[in-house]
């Protein structure tokens, strides 16, 4: 659907002779309380623009009416027949005709009336431009707008690790709203199906070098009664770390490897210096950090040939790394046994 830019209404102009250059994407699964509120409000936001713009819905299978209100609205409406929240943006943005794309849910809780400031730092230039809730950057939560356990303990500390693993300029790294040019967009190669969607596509942006911006925005409550909002906080935070971890070699490999390398390293000083010569205790403090360690060792030189791999290699190429791992554990386990050959072991229980 094209929008009047003088009225706010859908063109009845043919797509031949306007293209859309902004494109609104909205994720839809059973939101018939609010999907007509933020259509209202992005068509009023899209009369400001001094370009055509379009909505595209990507509806995940509603069964409550979503489809027939966008559609008397004159809207395009994309059937995403595999569930998930990044199925449904995946899908509408694919359909998307414009330059530039501005995303944001369903559910009321962002003002589509802010379109225009996301806008303007397309238009200067940005790749992508994400929104901010969070009071550190700007952005304003309104009482009820969301759970505290993810506005003081989940948001801000996954924040926190975007910024300091992938050096992600934000402040807001769960925002649903969000623009990027489509170019930029299509070079992502987008994988994850559900919630971790954003955080994929923030962690992406940053490796690969993208021009950000943010903007503050204002987060409301929850407009939907029909039914509880579609974020699972434990489920969807576990695939959250689980991905940042996938890509951050580093932090799966590197650190907890030196980690335990030097903690058993640690062990066997102290029962060497400790345990009397010749001892059993001294021997199988040896095995045990001869073995665990190698394992650590291994662990650590995965992660820095992974790191050096760059993110494309991505996780399967960490995983064959890790593989080193078993190099050192099994020499360290044939010099194990070779230390207890020589020395009995006694006093072990």
């Amino acid at each position: 659907m094209l929008t009047d830019t003088r009225t706010g209404q859908p063109d009845s102009r043919s797509s031949e002779s306007t293209e859309p250059v902004l494109s609104i994407v909205i994720p839809c699964l059973n939101e018939a309380d609010t999907i007509g509120t933020c259509i209202e409000k992005a068509l009023r936001a899209l009369a400001t623009l001094p370009v055509a713009g379009e909505i595209v819905v990507g509806d995940n299978g509603s069964t409550d009416g979503s489809q027939a209100i966008c559609e008397r609205l004159g809207l395009r409406v994309v059937p995403i027949a595999e569930r998930g929240y990044g199925n449904a943006l995946m899908g509408g943005i694919a359909a998307a005709r414009g330059k530039y794309v501005i995303m944001g849910d369903a559910d009321d809780s962002y003002d589509f009336l802010e379109i225009p400031k996301f806008y303007e730092k397309l238009a200067d230039g940005y790749d992508i431009v994400q929104g901010c809730r969070l009071p550190s950057g700007g952005g304003t939560v309104l009482p009820g707008a969301m759970p505290p356990l993810h506005r003081w303990i989940g948001n801000p500390m996954f924040s926190m690790m975007v910024k300091y693993w992938f050096h992600a300029p934000i402040h807001d790294v769960y925002c649903g709203m969000r623009g990027f040019t489509k170019a930029h967009y299509e070079t992502l190669n987008q994988r994850c199906v559900g919630m971790e969607f954003a955080t994929e596509m923030i962690i992406k942006s940053s490796l690969f070098g993208a021009k950000f911006a943010e903007v503050p925005i204002t987060l409301h409550p929850d407009g939907r009664k029909a039914h509880a909002p579609h974020l699972r906080t434990f489920r969807d935070g576990w695939r959250t770390l689980r991905f940042f971890l996938m890509y951050s070699p580093r932090w799966l490999f590197l650190v907890p490897g030196a980690m335990l390398g030097a903690l058993f390293a640690t062990a066997y000083v102290l029962a060497d210096r400790l345990a009397p010569a010749g001892s059993g205790t001294r021997t199988f403090a040896w095995l045990v950090t001869a073995n665990n360690g190698g394992l650590a060792v291994g662990a650590a030189v995965a992660g820095a040939l992974a790191e050096r791999s760059g993110a494309s290699a991505g996780l399967w190429f960490g995983a064959a790394c890790a593989l080193a791992g078993v190099v050192p554990a099994s020499v360290s386990a044939v010099m194990s046994a070779r230390e207890l050959r020589r020395t009995p072991v006694t006093g072990v229980r």
